[in-house]
């Protein structure tokens, strides 16, 4: 069995329960108030979050969802009082925060998108008609209502920004509809795809499924299909269904669900009866339940024959030179592997979404690719494999830096979009930090999180920030780094916060931290900012507080190196922050 007698998983039913899109091992169940991981080989079960301590003791959770990456959950919030649904909660792992949305009308559920930056809420918005729905941008915090009569989704499921929806509102019955979550809703053509539809206004199209949605890839090489069963003997009303997202309306039976609504099996009503099936993450196997007539109620497993769709598989791709988060410089090889069923017909290599070189049509797939023609900062490659079919697939994206010059001046205010990725040149060796509301900050985990600026290297530096403690009493440090060399060896510029408040100029040698100096300061003022700065001239290293020299002193231990910048924190309940970062190197 999955769990122990005593285990009051032991009795559940399994509902609303779900396999982790990249542990393959892990599934996802929910018991009151909090959403579990449990591996089903070790038996440990992990909690992912509790609404308990933000929402109160007379709450729960029910229909939670979660994006492809693991990162972001949604779950719609219930109260143990009287059962009613107040609205959606999601969690998300990356900053350790809840965003709560309460209900404006007749609430359904809510769903994070796979990429885990949508939320789409279905709700009764207006008053009028049916079920509307509110996409909710979880980065920015922006909405969108999106009503009824417009196309707004019935049965539906979610890609990566996109949903696929039943429009009951459109000319022809049981119409799927393809909607881009960053564009205008209703919108213009070709927002509002039609990728399939029934044969009769007395079907619907049941339970959507789109478990196999890939980030990436073009929406008219994505696929999904559905599961119903029905009273009424017409074309494909009782079948599992497969369809491209292409508007094609190429249409693919694979399996009778062999569900009789008649038969005992399965509840006293037909809905529970319904097959409401599901494609497995890679779009191979589809899993439903039916009666087959009987008084029981089964699972089937079929094999979906997706080449029948005038389609063969997707060829695979990876970027085998160089690793992720390398630095290079001069003349480098790029090189991926690829393969396809049909044949790889070639791989195109690709910067930061740019061709880089021409399609290789043999292997090796392998291109020189010339570093010193692109700025020093952060760059992603990728590659995109076409097999003989005229099918394409993305790998995933390589960050790798470039560094080709030793010295020069850096600086980021940070103003750009939300972000868990740095860029311009960062790279972060110790912990998460993000770009998050025009600043820098770390996730509410305890420890030091550190980025440097691999491009810059040299032996007289100079780096400096704007810093504001968020929490004093969360032991908050906030420092730049000096001659950065590895995660293990730099000289570290800081403040530390907390039952105390001290200066200091440290030295870390294979991970251990040597004081050199050290001074008391009065604590921060909490969300008001200091300026924080560091300097290397030979064996001389120096701590400025707002502009003011506090601290020196004298070390030989690293003559080079890069400068970077620290946030930190003793405990994991706060996100420090941090401004207008600059530095020089010579």
């Amino acid at each position: 069995p999955l769990f122990d007698a005593s285990s009051p998983f032991s009795w559940s039913t399994g509902e609303g329960w779900y396999w982790s899109p990249t542990q393959a091992t892990t599934l996802y169940v929910n018991s009151g108030p909090a959403l579990y991981r449990y591996d089903v080989n070790t038996k440990q079960l992990e909690t992912v979050f509790d609404v308990t301590a933000t929402f109160g003791s007379d709450k729960y959770i029910w229909q939670t969802h979660t994006s492809n990456d693991d990162k972001v959950h949604s779950a719609t919030l219930r109260s143990t009082v009287d059962w009613s649904m107040l609205g959606c909660v999601a969690y998300s792992e990356l900053t350790g925060e809840f965003s709560y949305f309460a209900k404006t009308g007749d609430f359904d559920e809510c769903q994070v998108d796979k990429s885990g930056r949508w939320l789409l809420v279905k709700e009764q918005s207006d008053g009028l008609n049916g079920e509307d729905n509110v996409i909710l941008n979880l980065e920015t915090g922006e909405q969108t209502i999106f009503l009824d009569p417009q196309g707004a989704a019935g049965h539906s499921d979610n890609g990566f920004g996109y949903m696929i929806a039943e429009d009951n509102w459109y000319a022809l019955p049981g119409a799927v509809r393809v909607w881009s979550f960053d564009q205008p809703l209703p919108g213009v053509a070709p927002q509002g795809l039609l990728a399939y539809h029934t044969t009769d206004w007395s079907v619907d199209v049941g339970h959507l499924s789109h478990a196999n949605a890939q980030a990436g890839l073009a929406l008219d090489q994505q696929r999904a299909c559905l599961s119903h069963a029905s009273r009424f003997s017409l074309p494909r009303a009782n079948e599992i269904v497969c369809f491209r997202l292409d508007g094609s309306l190429k249409a693919l039976v694979v399996a009778p669900v062999m569900t009789d609504l008649n038969a005992t099996g399965g509840g006293s009503d037909d809905y529970a009866k319904l097959p409401k099936g599901n494609l497995d993450i890679t779009g191979q196997y589809f899993i439903w339940t039916s009666n087959v007539g009987g008084s029981r109620l089964d699972a089937f497993v079929v094999k979906v024959p997706t080449q029948l769709l005038d389609d063969s598989t997707l060829p695979t791709v990876s970027i085998t030179a160089p690793a992720a988060d390398s630095t290079v410089s001069g003349t480098r090889t790029v090189s991926a592997s690829a393969t396809d069923t049909s044949g790889v017909a070639g791989v195109q290599f690709k910067l930061n979404g740019v061709n880089l070189g021409a399609e290789v049509t043999t292997p090796p797939y392998s291109v020189s690719w010339n570093t010193t023609g692109a700025a020093d900062g952060t760059y992603t490659l990728t590659a995109v494999a076409r097999d003989d079919a005229g099918n394409t697939m993305m790998s995933a994206g390589v960050p790798v830096a470039v560094a080709n010059t030793s010295g020069g001046s850096f600086s980021d205010a940070f103003e750009r979009p939300d972000s868990t990725l740095l860029g311009l040149g960062w790279q972060e060796v110790r912990g998460d930090l993000l770009v998050k509301g025009a600043e820098l900050k770390n996730t509410a985990a305890r420890g030091n999180h550190v980025a440097v600026l691999p491009a810059l290297v040299g032996a007289t530096q100079t780096a400096g920030a704007d810093f504001a403690s968020v929490s004093n009493a969360a032991g908050p440090a906030f420092g730049v780094v000096l001659r950065y060399k590895d995660p293990q060896n730099y000289y570290l510029v800081y403040r530390l916060a907390g039952g105390s408040s001290v200066l200091r100029i440290s030295r870390f040698v294979n991970g251990v931290e040597k004081i050199l100096a050290s001074a008391s300061v009065p604590k921060p003022t909490v969300n008001s900012f200091f300026h924080l700065a560091g300097r290397a001239t030979g064996t001389t290293l120096t701590l400025e507080l707002n502009g003011a020299q506090k601290l020196s002193a004298t070390d030989p231990t690293f003559a080079s190196g890069s400068p970077g910048i620290l946030l930190g924190a003793g405990t994991g309940t706060s996100s420090q922050r941090a401004d207008n970062f600059s530095a020089t190197v010579q």
